[in-house]
């Protein structure tokens, strides 16, 4: 296990850099969130090729990492398409100074690759790990999994074609899952990593595999998710009654009236 780890460790540090190049080249940091998801992609594979046995397990859970992140990377590729740099690259590095780029190379990109070896480590563990034939356990993953995953799907297809009706510029898509909860493709995210978690639950030090999704968890509703879009939707005219009627992660039926905080 710990050659498997340092293994995706140096393939993670080699991605990394040679992102911040590429976002360097580009003047562009959104490179580093397309690719968050062929990375995890690219460190399941190689593990599953490098310690994997084909086990039915192993190979179900490598399947769908890869299609979670395949489909994540789309989507961000095609939303971001049209968008100019969010952050205004090159008046940022000017007011910052010549030291910035390195400082933010540390700061966003190498702790991204810590981050993304703490996810991805239950498939690691899947991956290393022989177990022939699937358990209970596993269906129970997998349900949770295609739950989480259809909720991600399903918000982000939501909220790509509500901006892309021109009527809608300016206002907040309350409606569908976003009914049920002011972030249910963050929820739905969170949710599929504990499925993924849970696939690793009857292994040896199987409990380990819980880091990924308290991390994913963590880091949505406490960190760069939820609190980013809740004080950018603080001056919107409708937020606060959206707040009030709608649940912030969990999907809950809307508030009525008479409900209402």
């Amino acid at each position: 296990m710990v050659q498997l780890i340092t293994l995706s460790a140096l393939g993670v540090l080699f991605l990394m850099v040679s992102l911040f190049v590429l976002s360097l080249l580009l003047h562009r940091d959104s490179v580093v969130d397309i690719a968050w998801g062929p990375i995890i992609v690219f460190i399941s594979l190689l593990s599953f090729f490098l310690h994997g046995r084909g086990e039915p397990r192993q190979i179900l859970v490598t399947l769908l990492v890869s299609l979670w992140g395949t489909r994540l990377a789309l989507y961000l590729l095609l939303r971001n398409q049209s968008r100019e740099e969010e952050t205004g690259y090159r008046q940022e590095c000017e007011r910052r100074g010549p030291l910035f780029p390195l400082r933010k190379f540390f700061q966003v990109y190498l702790l991204q690759g810590v981050l993304l070896l703490v996810i991805v480590f239950p498939v690691l563990m899947v991956n290393h790990f022989s177990r022939p034939g699937l358990l209970f356990t596993d269906l129970f993953a997998l349900s949770v999994w295609t739950v989480g995953f259809l909720f991600e799907v399903v918000a982000d297809r939501q909220l790509y074609r509500f901006k892309r009706e021109p009527r809608n510029y300016g206002k907040l898509l309350q409606s569908g899952l976003w009914s049920l909860s002011r972030h249910p493709n963050y929820f739905g995210e969170a949710l599929l990593w504990w499925g993924i978690a849970a696939f690793a639950w009857p292994l040896p030090g199987g409990w380990n595999a819980l880091a990924s999704p308290l991390l994913v968890t963590f880091l949505l509703l406490c960190v760069s998710g939820v609190p980013v879009l809740e004080d950018k939707w603080q001056s919107h005219p409708d937020f606060p009654e959206y707040r009030r009627r709608t649940s912030l992660f969990f999907p809950k039926p809307p508030r009525s009236r008479r409900n209402r905080e």
